[in-house]
């Protein structure tokens, strides 16, 4: 069942894999070695008509074989993920780049979420962990990810406007939505302002029109920005984070896109905003006019506001940003941003809580007790 931030779902089936393999050793006795045969005093092999006859057919096979080979096509292979996983266990490959994760404070049962990872944001050392090395359904943090393959790509057109078609509004009609019309006009950065605070799937499949014609090739892309990144227990299958059992990653794979994004400064600011007013152009009988929007930080802010909880935690860490997402399978994750009175930055990965209230508690919670 997939749900985004909105709320809608649609039906999806997991099943989940595995396959053992068994090998066997084979016994040969030869007949000499039962029953010794008296050796016969002449051989075939000193017959020269028999040896001319054997190298003319072993020239015939190796022309054959040859020619064979000749403009033989070969058949792609089949894109399949890098692991098998089952019952969450632990991927076959370490997670990469996360500093320390063996040496990091185990989380107990303080927690609400599945999976939790705590890390300082410039050297990526670990500092509090649960499960970290396994396999989880990113949801809608998957839009980091959908960040970093457009940046590379449109950073030098952030002001070309993109425009909201037919086709784009009638895909994922389930998906998270702000309220964008048909035929509106957004510029590159304002899709991905309304992608990261919004979640909106529109915005999401005009870049991915943009760079890569259809999500298929996007997710190529993303795939490919992973392996770059040398992430090997990650896998992407779309760009807004619609649940596919082939579509994961795990919590110290997600901490290296996150941190990987935030180096980026208008994906900092961007996150890192409540709001964002800008204005959306369209036409309308030929005439080209404007309208005002607000992009709202609905997707972290809000999420501590509705529940209560102040973004200023007793230690001195403020939560600043991040990314949320939502569906059934993936129940609600997190990506989320804090800094302490000297500046310093931290990043928790969460996932798997069973309702967003309990993620927002668990997020402040999880910098508040173990940042000292």
């Amino acid at each position: 069942m997939e749900q985004h931030d909105d709320g809608k779902t649609i039906v999806i089936d997991l099943k989940k894999n595995a396959e053992s393999t068994q090998s066997r050793d084979d016994l040969t006795l030869t007949h000499s070695s039962l029953f010794p045969v008296k050796p016969k005093k002449h051989s075939v092999f000193r017959n020269p008509t028999f040896l001319a006859g054997l190298l003319l057919l072993l020239l015939i096979v190796a022309v054959f074989v040859l020619v064979s080979s000749i403009g033989r096509e070969e058949t792609p292979a089949e894109t399949t993920p890098a692991i098998t996983v089952e019952n969450n266990d632990p991927p076959l490959f370490p997670a990469l780049r996360v500093n320390g994760l063996s040496e990091a404070v185990p989380v107990t049962g303080e927690l609400h979420s599945r999976f939790v990872l705590l890390t300082e944001a410039d050297s990526l050392k670990a500092i509090a962990v649960k499960n970290g090395n396994e396999i989880m359904y990113p949801a809608s943090l998957t839009k980091i990810m959908t960040f970093l393959v457009a940046y590379d790509r449109l950073s030098s057109s952030l002001d070309k406007q993109l425009t909201l078609t037919e086709d784009i509004k009638k895909q994922y009609p389930e998906g998270s939505r702000v309220g964008i019309d048909k035929g509106d006009l957004l510029t590159v950065e304002q899709c991905m302002y309304a992608m990261l605070l919004e979640s909106d799937t529109d915005a999401v499949l005009m870049l991915v029109k943009e760079v890569a014609g259809d999500e298929n090739a996007f997710a190529a892309l993303m795939n490919e920005k992973a392996e770059e990144l040398g992430l090997v227990s990650t896998h992407f299958t779309n760009a807004n984070g619609l649940h596919d059992k082939n579509h994961y990653t795990t919590p110290a794979e997600m901490t290296v896109i996150f941190a990987k994004a935030l180096e980026n400064e208008l994906f900092h600011t961007i996150i890192t905003a409540e709001t964002y007013v800008t204005y959306l152009g369209y036409y309308k009988d030929g005439q080209y006019t404007t309208y005002r929007m607000t992009f709202a930080n609905s997707t972290l802010v809000d999420r501590f506001k509705d529940n209560g909880i102040s973004p200023k935690l007793a230690n001195g860490l403020t939560v600043i940003g991040g990314k949320t997402g939502f569906t059934d399978e993936a129940k609600s994750c997190q990506a989320a941003l804090a800094v302490d009175e000297n500046g310093k930055e931290y990043i928790a990965i969460l996932g798997n809580a069973p309702s967003s209230l309990k993620s927002a508690k668990d997020t402040a919670y999880f910098f508040g007790n173990y940042i000292k």
